[in-house]
């Protein structure tokens, strides 16, 4: 858990847009993200999201193997 990302404008993500669109309006519907490189610690990661009540959005970062 990273509590310092709560509140962060997650827009600029390359995964947000498609996930919101493939979501649109289904509460509890799981996306995940391409693989992408996290830009911080440079690892391989892809992305859950899932749309919850309200106009909240899970996200949940995992590694990935190299291709």
């Amino acid at each position: 858990l990273d509590p310092d990302a709560r509140g962060r404008r997650w827009s600029c993500r390359p995964y947000f847009f498609d996930h919101v669109e493939r979501s649109a309006g289904e509460i509890g519907r799981w996306t995940v993200s391409a693989p992408y490189r996290d830009i911080a610690s440079g690892v391989p990661v892809r992305t859950l999201a899932a749309r919850m009540a309200g106009d909240h959005i899970l996200f949940i970062d995992f590694a990935v193997a190299e291709d």
